[in-house]
């Protein structure tokens, strides 16, 4: 059984790596943070679309069935 480490992968190369900036926003676009920020950004966006949805509805409901006295 080969059992790899970290430490068997620093130090191979004295190079630093290059990539460009395109190769990077995609490496980026395709982390599993980004992946987890993209999920979480959805899952907020369809919260905040049932709440607006549903004081619409509640909003809806009472002016079709409550008599609105004095006020403005």
């Amino acid at each position: 059984m080969v059992i790899n480490t970290l430490d068997q992968w620093v130090g191979t190369s004295s190079k630093p790596t290059v990539i460009s900036d395109t190769h990077a926003d995609y490496l980026y676009e395709q982390s599993f943070n980004r992946q987890l920020e993209k999920l979480y950004d959805a899952q907020i966006q369809r919260f905040l679309e049932e709440e607006r949805a549903k004081e619409q509805v509640h909003k809806d409901y009472t002016e079709k069935n409550y008599v609105r006295v004095g006020g403005n």
